[in-house]
């Protein structure tokens, strides 16, 4: 009697080890493997004729985090990718000075080439990049730090140039026009495309080879450009920007569109939690979080790899401060 129950005990006893081995050894779940980083936000203050940028770190829920950070005074500079996050740091360029954040800290400072700007930046596989405009010229060029700035692609015509990850990490500048777009890869390779006349969105994305750049046509007619023209079918089946993010999403007036075996899925579109105010813009790239922001004083997360929203948050500026930028943070 006392053998059988010997034997009982040992049998749970297992039982229980093996399923706690089984828990603590099998991979997380994609919804909770990681939760939403910091946001920096980079906010400029008007000093008589000089505006005099300044960082601070913020939650993910969007409290106020250190101390801000007075940068310097502001150059010239794009609209898009101001900042951007990689390898533990948060870059951001004020159009002379690129600055390198690390735990709340200036920690790099990179000057523009001699006569020129640094108009936007962004890191890819942990390599600093950055658009580059001379004073004197009517191109630009996309160049690459390391111990210096090295031109990467030169000879780039002037428009809204932003810089795409692309597929076996290749980089890509897309270079936005009136009429037309232009996405040429400036590390990887040599391929290039242009598109015919079409009003492109500001976006791109790749999802695997595939390039995807949303356009317009005249006020009502949206589709995306994948080395051929796609009209949606109304502006309330049509994704107006994308991620640059694998997978791929875009962002339509019902929510969020998940790109699938070569089409956009409106059928699965994940909708808005809360109705939106203004343009949307997202932040980050590399992390299955991503910052969907309604303005720059509010935003909700979305997990790129779930497909899910997650909190929204609040970001509290100075009276004084105008929002230049903003970035995914450590």
């Amino acid at each position: 009697m006392i053998s059988k129950g010997r034997e009982a005990l040992f049998f749970i006893i297992g039982l229980l080890v093996m399923l706690g081995a089984v828990w603590v050894l099998r991979p997380p779940s994609p919804a909770t493997a990681s939760a939403p980083p910091n946001l920096w936000i980079f906010y400029a203050r008007a000093t008589g004729t000089q505006e005099m940028l300044w960082g601070r770190r913020y939650t993910a829920a969007g409290r106020p985090r250190g101390t801000p950070l007075k940068l310097g005074p502001l150059g010239l500079t794009q609209e898009t990718e101001v900042a951007g996050a990689g390898e533990g740091a948060v870059w951001v360029t004020t159009g002379p000075m690129v600055f390198g954040i690390r735990e709340g800290r200036v920690w790099r400072r990179y000057p523009a080439p001699s006569g020129a700007q640094v108009l936007s930046l962004a890191v890819f596989s942990g390599r600093l990049y950055g658009v580059v405009e001379s004073r004197q010229a009517r191109r630009v060029s996309v160049m690459a730090w390391r111990h210096r700035w090295r031109t990467v692609k030169s000879g780039m015509p002037l428009g809204i140039t932003t810089l795409v990850a692309g597929p076996h990490h290749s980089v890509w500048a897309l270079t936005a026009e009136p009429h037309k777009a232009r996405l040429t890869e400036v590390a990887g390779g040599q391929r290039a495309y242009g598109t015919a006349s079409l009003e492109p969105q500001g976006t791109a994305g790749f999802a695997g080879n595939q390039p995807i750049i949303p356009y317009a046509r005249g006020a009502s007619q949206f589709g995306y450009w994948s080395r051929r023209a796609h009209a949606f079918a109304s502006v309330y089946q049509a994704a107006i920007s994308v991620t640059n993010t694998q997978p791929l999403w875009g962002l339509g007036v019902r929510g969020m569109i998940p790109f699938a075996s070569g089409r956009f899925r409106f059928g699965r579109t994940v909708p808005w939690p809360s109705p939106q105010a203004t343009t949307l813009v997202v932040i980050g790239q590399g992390h299955p979080w991503i910052a969907v922001l309604d303005g720059f004083s509010q935003g909700r997360w979305f997990n790129v790899e779930t497909g899910q929203f997650g909190p929204g948050f609040q970001i509290k500026t100075p009276w004084w401060a105008v929002v230049r930028a903003a970035s995914l943070g450590s």
